[in-house]
Parts: structure tokens; C-alpha cells; sequence
């Protein structure tokens, strides 16, 4: 219940860190991105309605990270594949 009342005292300050929030879920650095996601996580679970608009705006960001995470899953993916190839290369030799 406390959640939800912080919530909605909340809303009348989303001017000032919705908008950075949301592009932070897109930032270079693993941390920001965790704590942005955190923070987005409790607006989620305990904003509500006051918060649908940030939502709508956080589906563009989330769309470019999921794009980003899969293109580094595929890199990882031929790294550890080479690398692999090449550890059993040495074994062999």
C-alpha cells in the first residue's frame, strides 16, 4: 500500500526524471541500464495508470535494447564457438 501512495506522490515530479529514466535503459554502461530498469520495474508494479504514458514511450527503448542484447548474444555465441575450436585445436596438437 505504502508503494502505491509514493507512486501516485510521485507523478507530479515524472516531468523531471521519466524522460532521462527511460533513454538511461538504452545507456552504454550495464549499471545504468540495471538501475533504470529497476526503477521502470517498481513504476510498473506501483504507478498505474499515472505512468501508461511513460509505458508507451519505454517500448521504443526496450525494442532497441532487446535488438542490441540479441546482437551481442549472436557475438557471443561465435566467440566462445572459436574459442572453443581453438581450445580443442591446441589439445589435440
Amino acid at each position: 500500500m505504502i508503494g502505491v501512495v509514493m507512486a501516485q506522490s510521485s507523478l507530479k515530479y515524472q516531468q523531471y526524471f521519466l524522460q532521462p529514466m527511460i533513454q538511461y535503459i538504452c545507456d552504454k554502461q550495464g549499471e545504468v541500464r540495471q538501475a533504470a530498469a529497476y526503477g521502470i520495474g517498481v513504476m510498473a508494479q506501483f504507478g498505474g495508470q499515472g505512468y501508461l504514458q511513460a509505458y508507451t514511450g519505454m517500448s521504443v527503448c526496450m525494442s532497441i535494447l532487446v535488438y542490441k542484447l540479441s546482437v551481442l548474444t549472436d557475438f557471443l555465441k561465435r566467440c566462445i564457438t572459436s574459442h572453443f575450436n581453438l581450445l580443442l585445436t591446441a589439445e589435440f596438437a
